[in-house]
């Protein structure tokens, strides 16, 4: 009987979930690395970077707004909803003409994207059971991976010569999708009531010191992403002149870690329990690659290495901090859910601010520097992860 349950929870609620971030990841990924080269079009770069941190604010406002919007809508129902802004703010980024409907439809894409990721976070962690969190989160990351990973190189074959718009347009039908997986979540248990709160558990979060300090080494995790994404792309462009064919062959294989070791990763970290180590060596990988990339030269192989050690770092600070994470709450930890997803907004924030600092008053390449600061900051952090066997 039991056995028969789990093989229905894994059919009616993993695949749904899985199928859903496999094309919502290739949604975001296919225009993520684009994106500040197509605001380029419109916007300076100092524009474009406070667009990010518009996009980030409204985000982060969301956020607060989750546990009322869940009580209203349901978590299904709030989802198909975001679903539908979302595809409509990217239709309108393919086909506008006009700066102020693209700056509002960015604006609008950032607010809600993180948010969706977060309830499918909700789907999956109602599915999972804490002696498998490091494989389940394994299985989901690396699948999404897959996806992300395959994006650059479908954005060289669809946007040879940088048609963003293009890219838009398939972004716009990758989503859709979506929608029926999303019919799929039914099973869900819909208890609005465990959303009566407005106000997000700060001091739970603070008192509570592996929640507090994983959720620190994710925010140094999500501003390397969130700088890297905007400031990379670029780079590599503008600064050191490879074509965007060039950049997608880059950048497929920068991102081969998550699909080659992050599942592997979070099987280790099911057996043996050693997130807090597999972590710190992640975050020290970031940080040593964003160092060497200050002086890196304009060579394709050296930056497939460079990009290619930092994402296995990566890789590996993202398995083991949601794996850590999600151990210690359940999916009726929606609260502190919410602030450890609340690292994205806030990276992305802090990394467009400091961005913008560095290359309004020193030269773009000082920039992956000052990030490698914030990352060790990061590590820090993960050094003081308590190690003792998980509650």
């Amino acid at each position: 009987m039991r056995l028969s349950v789990l093989r229905h929870k894994t059919v009616h609620g993993f695949l749904p979930v899985y199928l859903a971030d496999i094309f919502f990841c290739l949604h975001t990924a296919l225009t993520a690395y684009v994106a500040s080269s197509f605001l380029r079009i419109f916007l300076t770069y100092t524009e474009v970077s406070l667009l990010f941190v518009c996009g980030a604010l409204g985000n982060l406002f969301l956020f607060t707004q989750v546990p009322r919007l869940l009580r209203r809508f349901g978590i299904r129902g709030l989802f198909l909803l975001l679903l539908s802004v979302e595809t409509v703010a990217t239709l309108e980024l393919a086909t506008s003409h006009d700066i102020g409907i693209v700056v509002l439809s960015f604006f609008v894409q950032e607010s809600v994207i993180m948010i969706i990721f977060y309830l499918l976070d909700i789907f999956l962690e109602d599915c999972s059971t804490n002696g498998r969190t490091g494989h389940i989160r394994g299985v989901y990351l690396t699948l999404g991976n897959i996806a992300i990973a395959s994006a650059p190189f479908l954005m060289g074959l669809i946007a040879p010569t940088g048609n963003f718009r293009l890219l838009y347009v398939y972004s716009t039908l990758s989503i859709l999708p979506l929608f029926i997986s999303g019919f799929f979540f039914r099973h869900l248990n819909e208890n609005k009531e465990r959303h009566n709160s407005l106000k997000l558990p700060w001091r739970s979060w603070s008192l509570s010191k592996d929640v507090r300090n994983v959720t620190l080494a994710r925010f140094a995790l999500e501003f390397f992403y969130s700088g890297m994404v905007i400031y990379t792309p670029l780079y590599l462009n503008a600064y050191l002149g490879f074509s965007w064919v060039t950049i997608g062959v880059i950048f497929t294989f920068m991102l081969l870690p998550f699909v080659l070791f992050e599942a592997l990763i979070g099987e280790v970290a099911d057996r043996f329990g050693h997130e807090k180590y597999i972590m710190s060596v992640g975050l020290l990988l970031m940080g040593m690659t964003l160092f060497s990339m200050t002086k890196a030269p304009a060579s394709v192989v050296v930056w497939i290495v460079l990009l290619f050690a930092s994402r296995l770092g990566a890789c590996a600070t993202e398995i083991t901090t949601e794996s850590f994470f999600f151990r210690r709450v359940d999916y009726r930890d929606t609260g502190l859910i919410s602030i450890f997803r609340l690292t994205r907004p806030l990276s992305l924030i802090a990394a467009a601010l400091l961005g913008a600092f560095v290359v309004h008053y020193m030269n773009i390449e000082i920039v992956f520097s000052a990030f490698g600061l914030v990352v060790l900051y990061g590590l820090r952090q993960s050094l003081s992860l308590n190690t003792h066997p998980r509650t």
